[in-house]
């Protein structure tokens, strides 16, 4: 679903290209489409999956094949398929079409999306804020109890304030399990320390303001607060169509959340940020589909700090052994050594940026 060079060619530049055009072909053979594979190129955008673009005579399409680790049991696949079916449903202007996949492969077959990514936040504007805004809003209707009510729990979802919390402290406790023996960069282990401090720093404000503010920290979201949620919902997975139309990607993490976890994460993405002056507009928009949208936006704000801090933990990733083979998984020549220290030089600029996000005029 990602761009790719304007011109394709059936040269194969992996070694298993040609078992996977066997495999698609197959795919689309079941379900009554052209099978003939016109012409074949594996992409090398993607960060975490396989992907290849190729052609029949009924179009371009984008294969993707999704990572599988026995410590890893989260369905990629599975959770980006029934969202996809659902979004486009909804909004099939806004999103790649469905075409099917397989589980035993792991692998999905989309319709391509000619479009090209937005380079960097200078990109960025209300425009395109509003975009996302009312993207998000379409998939939450208010029937969405009933016509998604199978759909998953979204990847690491959130229903309480406490469960925010809990989400960062494990990924840093895990990030410091993995790190203390490593040798090649030593100096993870001073970030990290310096992490724990302001981490610490940040939960004792939370849990200060939110009693301030009755919030309930062991509290459950009511079900008509919580969200469909695209999950890793921002511009670096968007691309942008000639009509100036933003057509979005990626929903293998997606299901139910909280909204507070969904905007966090938008706007603490770093591939492509967000400017922070879009912040109460995009907010208020995104929660005009929600009953008790005062108490919504004090949990936004409440927990905006934390999705920052869980940002610098996710940067920090390529540490863990699991996520580093996702990593040479879709990019076999990946440098180990060299991704290790950019991620880092990433994760000490976010924690550098991190500032009091907290507003005290909400009482």
């Amino acid at each position: 679903m990602m761009l790719v060079p304007p011109n394709i060619t059936s040269e194969t530049q992996h070694s298993d290209s040609q078992s996977t055009s066997c495999i698609l072909a197959t795919l689309l053979d079941q379900i009554n489409r052209d099978s003939t594979i016109q012409a074949m190129q594996p992409l090398t955008c993607g960060g975490n999956n396989r992907s290849w673009r190729f052609r029949t005579a009924e179009g371009d399409y984008v294969a993707k094949q999704y990572f599988r680790h026995e410590n890893d049991a989260r369905d990629r696949l599975g959770a980006e398929f029934k969202f996809l079916h659902y979004a486009y449903s909804l909004i099939p202007e806004s999103v790649p079409e469905p075409i099917t996949h397989d589980p035993v492969s792991g692998i999905g077959i989309y319709r391509f999306v000619a479009g090209k990514p937005l380079p960097n936040t200078t990109e960025i504007s209300q425009y395109r804020v509003d975009q996302a805004a009312k993207f998000f809003v379409a998939m939450n209707p208010t029937h969405r109890f009933e016509s998604a009510k199978e759909l998953p729990i979204a990847s690491e979802a959130c229903f309480t304030i406490a469960d925010h919390i809990a989400m960062v402290t494990k990924r840093m406790t895990n990030l410091v399990e993995t790190t203390q023996h490593e040798a090649v960069l030593p100096e993870v282990r001073v970030f990290l320390h310096q992490f724990e401090r302001r981490w610490q720093a940040m939960q004792e404000q939370i849990v200060f303001l939110a009693n301030l503010w009755h919030i309930s920290l062991t509290q459950d979201l009511p079900m008509e607060q919580r969200c469909l949620s695209p999950s890793d919902f921002g511009f670096h997975n968007a691309l942008v169509l000639r009509n100036g139309r933003a057509v979005f990607l990626d929903f293998e993490y997606a299901g139910w959340d909280d909204p507070a976890k969904m905007v966090g994460d938008f706007f603490a993405q770093i591939a492509v940020p967000v400017p922070v002056q879009f912040f109460d507009s995009f907010v208020t928009q995104v929660l005009v589909p929600f009953p008790d949208q005062q108490s919504l936006k004090k949990r936004i704000r409440l927990l905006r700090g934390v999705y920052q801090f869980k940002w610098c933990c996710i940067v920090l990733n390529v540490f863990h052994p699991v996520h580093l083979q996702r990593r040479q998984f879709a990019n076999p020549s990946v440098d180990e050594l060299n991704l290790k220290k950019l991620q880092l030089a990433k994760a000490i600029q976010i924690l550098n940026s991190i500032i009091d996000f907290i507003p005290h005029d909400l009482h």
